[in-house]
């Protein structure tokens, strides 16, 4: 990915699942669609007890130069909305489901670890 993404402390597995993110929702105009796909992808971690800082997600989405400012802010507040507890609308998820999506973030992250990084 791009230079200064190196130095955030992210979760690999946190980082594949940005990687799908920015790869699959539509960055000039979120749609509701995309929107799910955000609160989905944090409630994955939370529940999965995979950290995350709102703070650097949104520091990496910004600096891959695909992310604007304005939607990092937007997926940071929904992280951190996640992160405490709230429950926000849309973004459903089965526990079945869920665990199929972990696991698909593990084994890419595995990959991308043996290849060393990103």
């Amino acid at each position: 990915m791009q230079e200064g993404l190196a130095d955030l402390n992210l979760d690999p597995i946190v980082q594949v699942a940005l990687k799908n993110l920015t790869e699959s929702v539509n960055l000039s105009m979120l749609h509701p669609l995309d929107r799910d796909r955000v609160i989905r992808s944090f409630r994955v971690f939370r529940h999965a007890g995979i950290p995350f800082d709102p703070d650097e997600v949104r520091a990496w989405l910004v600096r891959t130069g695909v992310w604007s400012p304005e939607y990092g802010d937007y997926v940071r507040k929904v992280a951190a909305d996640i992160q405490a507890g709230k429950r926000l609308r849309g973004g459903r998820i089965s526990k079945r489901n869920a665990g199929d999506v972990l696991n698909r973030w593990k084994e890419q992250a595995e990959r991308m670890a043996e290849q060393g990084g990103g």
